[in-house]
Order: C-alpha cells, then sequence, then structure tokens
C-alpha cells in the first residue's frame, strides 16, 4: 500500500482501519468479511467496490485511474 499511498498522494486518500476496535454496524456498511478487505469509494465518499484480500497493486492502479478520469 505505501507505494500507491506515493504515487497518487494529493489525489486520493488511503485510509487503514483496525478491524478489531471498529463498531461491527461499520464493517456490516462497508462490506467487511474479512482482513484484508480493500474497498474503493468516490470523491464522494460512496462505496463504489469492496475486494476481499488484496487484489494487487496493478488492479488498484487500474481502479484508481478510472475512478480519477470519470470526474
Amino acid at each position: 500500500m505505501r507505494g500507491l499511498e506515493d504515487e497518487y498522494q494529493g489525489r486520493v486518500a488511503v485510509v487503514h482501519m483496525d478491524v478489531d476496535r471498529t463498531q461491527p454496524s461499520i464493517l456490516q456498511k462497508y462490506r467487511v468479511r474479512g482482513t484484508p478487505t480493500f474497498a474503493l469509494f468516490d470523491k464522494n465518499g460512496k462505496l463504489v467496490q469492496t475486494f476481499p484480500g488484496w487484489p494487487g497493486k496493478t488492479a488498484v492502479s487500474q481502479w484508481l485511474d478510472r475512478l480519477l478520469t470519470q470526474g
């Protein structure tokens, strides 16, 4: 994740959440069923997609680039 944080600095926010200290209702809201879970949000904070596990830097970069070009 560190590489993505550096690559997209100032254009996206990368947030890490400790699921052991998070309210169950928040985990349900964002469809977190296991760890790790990767969630992608649009610029308005709307959940776009949730991915169980880590899909890999290439896939995440493609999704972020697509979201950023949509404005």
